[in-house]
């Protein structure tokens, strides 16, 4: 592994680049926002549908790390549905968080705005992760009684959630300060056009996907001008790149 921004080094543990993060503190009423996400050369963030076949095994094993450093990991609804999430840090990670006085694992969040998840998913079903779902109030009364059955149900006062809302709701009602969101792009999308976004964890694969039907890191309406990011850090390992941006006002 080598650091190529900031101080150039060679010879790094790949997988302890992000053991300590040192994530700022968050702003008032609202976590702080970090994105994580991987892509490849030519931009796109699934192949087939699914985000399984970028990465390599270091990149999980970083995501984990990652994980591990924040409060809770959000998931938007559509990205819920296409991939078969595993929402744990594994036993290291969750022994080093019991030893920081922490719950061993991050709460495992879903946004949702009709409330239509498969709620068959192992995701709700793992012992030791505490599990919320942010959804609007008009879903129906049987539906609010399905998902309150496999996790703290939090509702919006309007039918359409918006980000902020979640965000809020997830500092206020839940205590969460550091937040991870791993996508899918229509979420991302949502958090930079609303300027909830704070950091970017990109890892940028070696691979070339090809065709337009497949998913960028953002998608949805353009932003209202582009965000600008300050490098905080890089790293090669094997042909894959592993990025960090600050995002700047």
């Amino acid at each position: 592994m080598q650091r190529l921004y900031p101080d150039p080094a060679d010879d790094l543990d790949p997988a302890a680049i992000y053991d300590d993060p040192r994530l700022p503190e968050p702003p008032d009423g609202r976590p702080y926002v970090a994105l994580n996400m991987v892509t490849s050369v030519d931009g796109k963030a699934a192949v087939g549908g699914s985000v399984s076949q970028l990465g390599s095994a270091l990149d999980h094993r970083l995501m984990r790390a990652l994980r591990a450093a924040h409060d809770a990991v959000l998931h938007g609804a559509g990205t819920f549905r296409a991939e078969p999430i595993d929402p744990r840090v594994g036993a290291g990670w969750s022994a080093r968080r019991r030893a920081r006085g922490e719950r061993p694992e991050p709460l495992a969040a879903l946004l949702t705005r009709r409330g239509d998840l498969p709620l068959d998913r192992r995701y709700f079903h793992y012992p030791g992760v505490e599990r919320a779902i942010l959804s609007g109030a008009g879903l129906p009364a049987e539906r609010r009684a399905a998902l309150s059955a496999h996790a703290r149900l939090l509702l919006a006062p309007v039918p359409e959630p918006d980000p902020a809302w979640a965000l809020r709701a997830l500092r206020d009602e839940l205590g969460v300060r550091r937040l991870l969101v791993e996508g899918g792009p229509t979420l991302n999308g949502e958090l930079l056009r609303a300027g909830l976004v704070d950091e970017i964890f990109w890892t940028l694969a070696p691979k070339v996907v090809g065709g337009g039907e497949e998913l960028t890191m953002v998608a949805g309406p353009a932003l209202p001008g582009p965000r600008r990011l300050a490098l905080v850090s890089a790293y090669l390992h094997e042909g894959e790149f592993f990025l960090r941006y600050r995002v700047e006002d």
